[in-house]
């Protein structure tokens, strides 16, 4: 079931980001929306690495979560002490890649909404001239 989600969050996400480079090259806009993106997209794999690989959250007083938006280990308060629930070397990383690649599409998404209203605001002006 996680990995369906993956795939769907990945794929609507990376339509998206590629929706809105291709609208960048296709209409040919200034260096400031490369930029923009750019620095949005960096500043999302550094979210993304801190989520996936390093983040703790508690979902209880009794419950733990290390990496988000998907769990790579759970951790759960048992008579005292915290035991952990994880995974195998190879599924962790998966997971932290997962998580990373959700968040820094994730980023993606204010620069495209940005640029959609700006393009839509200059649009409206020029037909209202005309």
């Amino acid at each position: 079931m996680v990995i369906l989600i993956f795939v769907i969050l990945f794929c609507a996400l990376g339509w998206v980001a590629l929706r809105t480079i291709n609208t960048f090259r296709r209409d040919r806009v200034r260096a400031s929306w490369w930029i923009f993106l750019y620095s949005l997209l960096l500043v999302g794999i550094a979210t993304g690495i801190w989520a996936g690989f390093m983040s703790e959250y508690r979902v209880s007083p009794t419950v733990r979560f290390a990496g988000f938006p998907f769990p790579m280990a759970i951790f759960q308060l048992e008579s005292g002490t915290w035991v952990d629930y994880v995974h195998d070397t190879v599924t962790m990383i998966f997971i932290g890649v997962a998580d990373l690649i959700i968040v820094a599409l994730c980023s993606v998404i204010p620069v495209s909404a940005l640029f959609y209203v700006c393009r839509f605001l200059r649009k409206r002006r020029v037909d209202v001239r005309v």
